[in-house]
């Protein structure tokens, strides 16, 4: 189930004032923590700063909604997760 517009919104204040791709998948292409920006406006939108909200637990496997389960990955590891995913 996708996440609502709050929790997105909650994980992504989070961040403190430094909004970046929170994916930790090694696969990716990034070592460590991924560093591109994620500009809020562009959820859902390829490009420049678009992003998704991630669960960190998939959804098949009994997962919650909640901000402790959301992560926000940049467009590049959305499709790259999804791509894994199949």
């Amino acid at each position: 189930m996708p996440f609502s517009e709050d929790v997105k919104f909650d994980r992504f204040i989070n961040m403190l004032g430094n909004p970046q791709c929170e994916c930790l998948e090694a696969g990716h292409g990034h070592a460590g923590r991924c560093s591109n920006p994620v500009v809020y406006s562009n959820s859902g939108r390829r490009g420049h700063g678009g992003w998704e909200a991630h669960h960190l637990v998939p959804d098949k496997e009994g997962s919650s909604d909640t901000i402790e389960n959301c992560r926000i990955y940049c467009w590049p590891c959305h499709e790259m997760t999804l791509q894994n995913d199949r």
